[in-house]
């Protein structure tokens, strides 16, 4: 079986069930895994165990029927103490409102109906742990990525053959990134989603306002595919920032701070390693020069900036000027006093866009490049900045990858998966298991950030 399973790791069970024989049946069908299997009858005692066990469980199974604690609210206080642990819940076919509940507060992975096969029960095991070595690749890449870097600002001028031999060996070390570009952009994409769910979405944002500038300008496939995966991932680089910097909405402290300066260089170093995105990582590095020379890292002024880094430079500051109450209201302010009116004859919307575009106005040649500019204004006045690109899709035309545009809900109105989603294998199939009870509320809208052009 060890040898079937094809598992890199040796993992950790972890097992939650109040009836002892369901924990021996469960202890004897995966008996022959390369695995240490953990069981208690107590949540309370299984979360306990999450919080004292080193190394971490890679797998924890919990039923949802327990009279000390339901499974739904296990798995929420468990996702709290392993969030990267791989989460199952065994539940009744009947058992609705448990894999509604699972869904939405213990992130659940996988559901396991009562009665099941052995050899399925052991197959969704292995899946899982499969997968939890995904989760192990990208943490152990990100922190090679990490060491590389301090190396690197230590000793810049020491980089020699080792180290690019060492840099080939990071990118032949993922697979999954030499076999399928996209697969990866969206593997990062969904890993700063785990760690900063409010980057993440920053990110989405920007991506979707870039590409509507880059067709205003006619922008070629290629050239609209690199700006895509640029503005998705422009700010990666704040995942190396202090928490409290990196969590920040960007506030106009934050922002001038050393920490902060550094993020688009941390960027390239993060992204260089993967050779197809070479001119991504430099895009990335030069998003916060200022078309008037005064930006950072290296001053580039005028057409010396890379054109994708002045159009998401654009977008980046127009969605900051909508998420950041401190940017708004100081804009909003601006507007006012510049152009005498009264805030209460204006609608609120209107008064929020008319200001940022005063905002983006004020700075055309000292940070805009006018030209650009001039479009954004463009695509502003003609209310063409939805954001996202949404498409509507029935339940059977979702794919992994779509991200959710809205949330799906049953027709009753209870949630099943929130907005910003990123659907997988998984998901998709909960989707399926649920629609042979419920009927879901249409219509059901998604973005699609890959392959469309």
């Amino acid at each position: 079986m060890e040898n079937k399973a094809n598992l890199k790791y040796k993992h950790k069970i972890i097992v939650v069930d109040d009836e002892e024989g369901i924990l021996k049946a469960i202890k004897r069908i995966l008996r022959k895994l390369p695995c240490e299997i953990t069981t208690t009858t107590s949540p309370e005692k299984g979360l306990e165990i999450l919080k004292k066990e080193k190394p971490a469980f890679s797998l924890i199974i919990s039923d949802q029927r327990m009279p000390e604690m339901k499974g739904a609210d296990f798995l929420k206080k468990a996702k709290a103490i392993s969030p990267f642990a791989i989460r199952f819940l065994i539940t009744g076919h009947t058992d609705m409102d448990a894999l509604v509940d699972a869904i939405n507060k213990g992130g659940i992975h996988r559901f396991i109906a009562k009665p099941w096969e052995d050899q399925d029960f052991i197959e969704l095991v292995i899946d899982g742990l499969r997968q939890y070595e995904l989760v192990l690749e990208n943490k152990r890449l990100l922190a090679i990525v990490a060491k590389q870097n301090k190396e690197l600002e230590e000793k810049v001028k020491e980089r020699t053959i080792e180290a690019s031999r060492k840099n080939a060996k990071l990118i032949s070390s993922n697979k999954e990134l030499k076999e399928n570009l996209f697969n990866a952009i969206r593997s990062i994409d969904s890993l700063i989603f785990t760690i900063n769910p409010k980057l993440s979405q920053h990110g989405r944002r920007v991506s979707s306002i870039s590409i509507k500038l880059g067709i205003a300008m006619d922008l070629s496939k290629k050239e609209l595919r690199t700006l895509e995966i640029a503005s998705l991932l422009h700010d990666i680089g704040r995942l190396s920032l202090p928490e409290e910097k990196s969590s920040d909405s960007e506030s106009i402290e934050v922002s001038k701070t050393k920490d902060y300066i550094s993020h688009p260089e941390k960027g390239q170093e993060i992204l260089k390693f993967i050779p197809q995105l070479d001119t991504c990582s430099k895009i990335i590095r030069h998003h916060h020069e200022n078309y008037d020379g005064s930006g950072f890292p290296d001053g580039l002024e005028e057409k010396n900036i890379p054109m994708e880094s002045r159009i998401i430079s654009i977008a980046d500051y127009y969605d900051k000027m909508h998420i950041n109450p401190q940017r708004l209201k100081s804009s909003i302010e601006n507007f006012i006093k510049n152009k005498k009116i009264s805030p209460d004859k204006i609608d609120r919307n209107t008064l929020i866009e008319n200001s940022v575009m005063h905002s983006l106005q004020q700075n055309t040649f000292s940070l805009f490049d006018p030209d650009i500019l001039k479009l954004m204004l463009d695509l502003i006045k003609n209310k063409e900045l939805d954001y996202t690109a949404k498409i509507e899709v029935k339940p059977h035309e979702l794919k992994p990858g779509d991200l959710l545009a809205k949330e799906i809900t049953t027709a009753s109105g209870k949630v099943v998966l929130e907005k910003d989603t990123i659907l997988d294998l998984e998901k998709i199939a909960t989707l399926n298991h649920i629609l042979k009870t419920n009927s879901l509320k249409e219509p059901i809208k998604v973005i699609e950030y890959f392959g469309k052009n």
